[in-house]
């Protein structure tokens, strides 16, 4: 069988691909960040009301306005905002 280690005195294998890989999960990260605390805060604001696509129908209307909507909006949100602080911390596989 052959070994697949690096011996210690030579040095890793980091070649040029590591840069793009680490601006490309940075990226991912920025855009889980901001997308969870979009989902966090925007079902609780006025912008959330203010849906001109929803004024045809009052069934539509209620449901939208539901807190149980809401509160599965904002769920959303802390989801995404744990799934963007385990990558930070590196925690996840």
């Amino acid at each position: 069988m052959r070994s697949t280690e690096i011996p210690a005195d030579q040095p890793s294998a980091a070649g040029p691909g590591t840069r793009p890989a680490a601006v490309l999960r940075a990226f991912f990260l920025v855009i889980e960040l901001e997308l969870g605390l979009l989902l966090l805060i925007l079902p609780w604001s006025s912008a959330w009301r203010h849906n001109h696509f929803l004024t045809a129908g009052t069934l539509c209307w209620r449901w939208w306005v539901s807190p149980y909507l809401r509160g599965a909006v904002s769920g959303l949100g802390l989801l995404n905002l744990w799934y963007g602080t385990e990558a930070v911390t590196g925690d996840r596989a």
